[in-house]
């Protein structure tokens, strides 16, 4: 089958949509590549896992879950504004660490939780398409 491949390191997100929206109307699937995934996410401070460390305050920490919001919260905010992760301005929060342990608290940060459901992903793709989740 042939492939048609673009490669634009230097073209930033907005030159690589332009590129998949075009190819999309003539090919029958894309895939792009996001390389930089990770970069973004260390980019974001943790940020995106704010919810996760909230749910974690709730359920084993025992916290309301104002409480636990209003902690978060902070954290988030100071986060940003000081530009440090998020994980360690929880982990030096004592509200944080009387609750739960570091390792709890790494465990939200975690890329474990995005990976969940990656095989029943390729199961319903092969569905659509056999052979295309290989």
């Amino acid at each position: 089958m042939p492939a048609t491949v673009i490669v634009g390191l230097q073209w930033g997100d907005k030159g690589k949509g332009k590129a998949t929206d075009f190819l999309s109307e003539q090919v029958h699937w894309v895939v792009r590549y996001q390389g930089g995934v990770r970069e973004n996410i260390e980019r974001g401070l943790g940020l995106h896992a704010s919810s996760r460390v909230l749910v974690a305050l709730v359920d084993e920490g025992g916290m309301s879950r104002e409480d636990a919001y209003g902690i978060v919260q902070q954290a988030a905010i100071q986060a940003a504004d000081e530009r440090h992760p998020l994980r360690e301005v929880l982990a030096s929060d004592p509200r944080v660490s009387e609750r739960l342990t570091r390792a709890s608290l790494d465990a939200g940060f975690g890329d474990a939780a995005f990976l969940v459901h990656v095989s029943t992903i390729m199961e319903r793709l092969d569905v659509i398409d056999p052979g295309i989740a290989r």
